[in-house]
Formats: structure tokens, sequence, C-alpha cells
């Protein structure tokens, strides 16, 4: 295993998944979410999410736990495309392959993350029968609230 690679490993996935070269993705990713030139790619589930949402990729939330060897028997199919969460790492599943910046194409069972507990997983989908997890709008306001008025306008007064 490389041992000078960046920790990278959230935009390593989406590089596998979307096909965009690495240094282009983070250059990009950098610019949209706002982090400095000092960033070395440490990332958030909830911000790979987006980024799929922000280039058209469907994906599903598919059920999780185990080691990533066991889960990947389980869970994915020879032609899927996966993006996991095992602690705090980050990878791509590709045809039961395993890819990563350390790792391209590697087994589940002689991948250096085997035992590691799968935490989150998506399966990327092509289709339209496929749908994109998004946050529910709000659609609650306390504008629209007699009750919040009646009870916290004293509060201002």
């Amino acid at each position: 295993m490389a041992t000078d690679i960046l920790p990278n490993c959230g935009p390593t996935a989406l590089s596998f998944i979307t096909g965009q070269p690495v240094n282009e993705l983070m250059e990009a990713y950098r610019n949209h979410f706002g982090y400095t030139k000092r960033w070395k790619g440490g990332t958030y589930w909830s911000q790979l999410l987006s980024w799929l949402d922000l280039k058209n990729k469907n994906y599903n939330k598919i059920p999780v736990g185990g080691s990533l060897k066991t889960w990947v028997n389980k869970h994915t199919t020879p032609n899927g495309i996966y993006m996991v969460r095992v602690g705090n790492h980050f990878l791509t599943v590709k045809n039961q392959l395993l890819f990563d910046q350390y790792e391209k194409g590697k087994s589940p069972t002689t991948f250096w993350a085997r035992n590691k507990r799968v935490t989150h997983a998506v399966k990327i989908g092509e289709g339209k029968e496929n749908y994109t997890i998004k946050k529910t709008p709000v659609k609650y306001s306390i504008d629209d609230d007699p009750s919040f008025d009646a009870i916290y306008k004293s509060l201002w007064d």
C-alpha cells in the first residue's frame, strides 16, 4: 500500500464513479464546497452525495453492516457500481472489485480494508427507475404559524 498518497478517498471514490480525473475533480470540489488551497481531500458522506446530485448521478441507498468483504458478497452484483464508507474511509466497488487511492481493482478477500464495517452505501444507477436521495424540502414555516406568534411574540416586545 502506498504511504505518500493524499487523504483524498472521497474525491477518489467520486473519480471512479464519474470518470473525471481525480485532480480535476478535487479542484472543482474545492471550489464548489469552498475549501482553501490547503485542503488535501478530507470530506463528508453528505458532500459526496451532493456531488453525485450535482453530476446527475442517480443512486439508491442500500443495506449496510458487516465487514466489507462479507458485504460485497452479500449486497453487490457483478455489474454494479457502489460508493461505500467503512470507518472514516470511502471507496468504490465496481464489478465486485474495490477501488480507492491505494488499490485499484482488488478482490474483497485481499483488499486492505476488507475487515472494516460498512456504515454507509449507495448503488449508483443508470436508469430512470432509480431515484436520487435528496433532503425533503421544508414545508413548514414559523411565519405561517399563529401559535408561534401567540407564544413567542411577547419575547420580542
